[in-house]
């Protein structure tokens, strides 16, 4: 049977292509636009959660970020006279900064450090005729300023040793090289006047005393008396806002690996009066901690520098980092064992936490 094409086949063919071009221009520009504004708003919302997780970030950085710790040093007795002297001249060259070598890459890392000096550092005076008697050399002041020291305790048994005149010299030449001293000054008063040090935006203040002026009779050093202690704490507390007082003291018996009843006397007197820390030296050996009401008291740091070889114990010492907080709290404290070598330069060796910190 034959397939006929008449006039009513040609005007449905004709109908049903433009139906079909009509539906796939409809389609096509629909499907454009609808799909479009799906991706349009799907970049939308990934940029929003972009943003918001960005938002969200950053705000837990601000929740999370601290202000960095306040780190401070403590040394116990520092002493560059006698034989010390001896090893700088003939094999440092005469250069001071020879002793601290070994350290000097630790203790640049803090940002405050402080010790006890253990005599005057001066050409002045007359020797009062001690058994152990001790000046240095003023060129040692640059080697405590190549170390980095920030503040030197000097009420001690020895800072007297060649009378007041070189007492005087040698806290003119310390504060001259940006080192400040507590615990003798050039009258009474300025003995027990405070040192303090601004770092990091807190105040850190500092008072020292000595049960011991040795065989020096002068009224500039400050005495290590109960009552002295509470009186100038006190005086300080109200004169001076600071954030952290720290309150050092010469005392203890001599080569004892124990404190005694009259330093936790004492030290325990200090924090009751409000001392944040108590730090001891003179026993030339380290002594134990503890942590009483509010404060740390650690009884003695033993040596930092010094010419004691008759023994290992006096020949070692301990570095104190305490970590202080924006809000004047302690967060950690570490020790540091020192080793005094045979050229009596203290190399420091690895830190650990202490008192449960």
């Amino acid at each position: 049977m034959g397939w006929k094409f008449d006039n009513t086949g040609f005007k449905f063919v004709v109908k049903f292509i433009g139906q079909f071009i009509l539906l796939y221009f409809v389609t096509s520009f629909l499907s454009g636009f609808v799909f479009s504004k799906i991706y349009e708003d799907k970049e939308h919302i990934f940029g929003v959660d972009q943003e918001n997780l960005a938002a969200v970030a950053s705000q837990e950085v601000l929740l999370t970020k601290k202000s960095p710790s306040v780190v401070l040093g403590f040394v116990g007795d520092i002493m560059l006279d006698r034989e010390v002297e001896d090893v700088v001249l003939s094999i440092g060259k005469g250069d001071f900064k020879f002793v601290f070598d070994r350290a000097k890459q630790k203790l640049n890392n803090l940002d405050l450090l402080s010790g006890n000096l253990e005599g005057p550092i001066s050409d002045k005076g007359r020797d009062l005729g001690s058994l152990y008697s001790f000046r240095m050399n003023p060129d040692a002041t640059l080697g405590l300023v190549y170390a980095g020291f920030d503040v030197l305790s000097i009420a001690n048994n020895h800072t007297g040793d060649w009378g007041e005149e070189a007492i005087g010299d040698s806290i003119y030449r310390l504060k001259s090289f940006g080192i400040e001293t507590v615990g003798a000054g050039f009258s009474q008063e300025e003995a027990y006047q405070p040192a303090i040090v601004e770092v990091g935006g807190l105040k850190i203040a500092f008072l020292s005393f000595t049960e011991s002026t040795g065989i020096y009779r002068g009224s500039n050093v400050a005495l290590a008396t109960e009552a002295k202690v509470k009186k100038n704490i006190a005086s300080l507390k109200e004169t001076y806002p600071t954030d952290f007082i720290v309150v050092y003291f010469h005392f203890g018996d001599e080569y004892q690996k124990e404190s005694n009843d009259k330093q936790k006397q004492l030290a325990h007197a200090a924090v009751d009066a409000g001392a944040h820390l108590v730090v001891g030296s003179h026993p030339h050996v380290t002594q134990g901690m503890e942590k009483y009401k509010t404060g740390f008291i650690f009884y003695s740091l033993g040596n930092f520098v010094f010419d004691q070889y008759f023994s290992n114990e006096t020949m070692r010492g301990e570095l104190l980092q305490v970590f202080v907080e924006s809000d004047g709290k302690v967060s950690n404290l570490e020790l540091c064992d020192v080793f005094i070598n045979s050229l009596f330069q203290p190399t420091i060796l690895p830190c650990h936490p202490v008192l449960n910190f």
